[in-house]
């Protein structure tokens, strides 16, 4: 797990999520993926997720 902020699957979900234009947010969308096939297997980091109200 990389300790910058910049490489972590919550910064890539929250960019995708207000990115407009296509292109970027596929680019975000693959970068997500890679980072979240690099997070916790044992998924401590992703119950870190904020739920939706």
């Amino acid at each position: 797990m990389s300790k910058d902020p910049r490489m972590t699957w919550q910064y890539f979900a929250l960019a995708a999520s207000q990115e407009p234009d296509m292109k970027k947010l596929s680019y975000l969308l693959q970068q997500l993926h890679r980072a979240l096939d690099r997070a916790d297997p044992e998924g401590d980091e992703l119950r870190a997720l904020p739920s939706r109200p």
